[in-house]
């Protein structure tokens, strides 16, 4: 089992910077009023300064021809002591660019809170490979910068993982999630996104329990990154609980059910002790990814694999926040989803 460092825990205070790894769309002028938000409520809610990095706001065309801006920013973030964390601004489709150009040895002698989730993902497993804790949550520009209010699960869970050195414990799901579609334009900022209800988990397959520590991110992104230097390999699954979720820009269900076949013939599948799922955006294809889940499982001859399904992270709002590496339980009898450690020294 690899032991990851933990970074320290944020206190009312402490500053935290602001970093574009992916898209550089936080530099756009027609989301400037959210970036703007997000920074108020960073200081009104969490009590927190913020230090946007030098190269955040470039733009889209500057960040995506200069991949090391990027990954320069992180490492000053990461060098400069007043800063206690780096939250990512949002992700995009090409974060997996900036990775040669990310020091593991920075990373790994000044370990600090580094959260983000969909295409950040790449990032997180190259904190992971550095034998670093991140942290798969919200992104500046979707949850801080939500319309109208910050949602108060996402407050909660924020506070809960990122504030203290308390154990986590149970993390049910939110009762609600947000239609996703409404534009970002000045013109919507107060217009409230819709809450839909939302149920509890689902467990699709297996009894019992499952305790491992957490690996995984955005599926899309994993399936890409297989086969390279931040992918690990298949031993590396043994004794984990694997996190998956969806983008916004779902892979086909065929494409979708042969990723996971992949993951089959890998050895991963049987390798961890049990997955949560979460829920997909908007709920598109509910119905069609639980059944490839389920059929491809089977097929492995691992029908008693305990599955999870409807989690509240990745793209959707609220959300919670999973440290990668932290042990946690699933309980099928109990429909319940627990971390058993602190997310933060």
């Amino acid at each position: 089992m690899k032991n990851l460092i933990k970074p320290n825990h944020l206190q009312s205070g402490d500053t935290v910077a602001f970093v574009s790894p992916s898209s550089g769309l936080a530099g756009e002028e027609f989301v400037s009023h959210r970036v703007e938000l997000a920074k108020q409520r960073m200081e009104n809610i969490f009590g927190l300064k913020v230090k946007v990095m030098k190269h955040a706001l470039d733009g889209i065309d500057t960040l995506y021809n200069h991949p090391q801006y990027r990954a320069e920013d992180i490492h000053d973030a990461l060098l400069d002591d007043e800063i206690k964390g780096v939250f990512s601004f949002i992700g995009g489709e090409e974060s997996m660019r900036i990775v040669p150009y990310l020091d593991e040895n920075i990373i790994r002698e000044h370990p600090k809170i580094f959260m983000g989730y969909s295409d950040v993902t790449s990032i997180h497993l190259k904190f992971y490979k550095a034998g670093v804790m991140s942290y798969y949550g919200p992104a500046v520009l979707t949850d801080f910068a939500e319309n109208v209010e910050m949602d108060d699960y996402t407050i909660k869970n924020i506070k809960k993982v990122l504030f203290t050195n308390n154990t986590i414990g149970n993390i049910p799901t939110s009762n609600y999630y947000r239609k996703f579609g409404l534009k970002w334009s000045e013109s919507n900022k107060n217009v409230s996104r819709e809450k839909i209800n939302n149920q509890t988990y689902e467990v699709l397959s297996g009894k019992g329990k499952a305790t491992g520590t957490l690996i995984g991110g955005c599926f899309e992104v994993l399936n890409n990154l297989r086969g390279t230097e931040v992918f690990p390999n298949e031993d590396a699954f043994k004794g984990k609980i694997l996190f998956v979720e969806n983008s916004e820009s779902q892979l086909p269900i065929y494409f979708l059910k042969q990723a996971l076949r992949s993951l089959g013939y890998m050895g991963i599948l049987k390798n961890i002790e049990g997955i949560i799922v979460g829920k997909p955006q908007n709920d598109e294809n509910i119905k069609e990814i639980k059944e490839t889940w389920i059929q491809v499982l089977k097929e492995h001859h691992l029908e008693d694999k305990i599955l999870f399904f409807n989690a509240s992270f990745g793209h959707n709002e609220p959300k919670c926040i999973l440290p990668y590496g932290v042990v946690a339980t699933l309980d099928a009898e109990q429909l319940k989803f627990e971390i058993n450690e602190s997310g933060c020294s």
